[in-house]
């Protein structure tokens, strides 16, 4: 029983090994005979995140960051020299 099972698993390995073998052949050879069964290739052009193309971005994102930055350091500076009661 055991040589059977184990037989069984040395030909399916087989068979998926040539499975996954014409699979890829058929997807990187376009003349291959069986090419023609496949779907188009969709392209499709995803933008997941906003791009920051330009100078003139960076430099808006940068002062913003400044323009933070300054606010925290004045209420801190207020909270910490301001008298008590």
């Amino acid at each position: 029983m055991d040589d059977e099972s184990g037989d069984h698993a040395d030909i399916t390995n087989i068979i998926n090994t040539a499975d996954d073998t014409l699979f890829r052949q058929i997807l990187t050879n376009p003349n291959h005979v069986l090419a023609h069964l496949l779907p188009e290739k969709v392209n499709t052009h995803y933008q997941l995140r906003p791009k920051l193309e330009t100078k003139s971005s960076i430099q808006v994102l940068l002062n913003t960051v400044i323009q933070d930055c300054s606010l925290i350091e004045h209420l801190l500076s207020s909270l910490l020299c301001s008298p008590c009661c």
